[in-house]
């Protein structure tokens, strides 16, 4: 579910359209439950910040 960012409203209605088709509801819990797993991990959130830290640090790190 997609909404406008710093839209309340649009955030309602979306929630709300969400809420009138169970029938999807299973599969936009394991979609979102396979984005965090591979996405927002431990290891990818290192490599984000591994450059960063490098530069500021004016090194490499591996």
């Amino acid at each position: 579910m997609l909404f406008r960012a710093g839209d309340i409203e649009d955030l309602a209605v979306k929630a709300l359209a969400t809420l009138d088709q169970p029938e999807k509801a299973a599969a936009i819990r394991a979609n979102g439950r396979r984005f965090v797993e591979q996405e927002r991990n431990w290891t990818n959130s290192i490599a984000n910040y591994k450059s960063i830290y490098g530069k500021a640090l004016g090194r490499v790190i591996r």
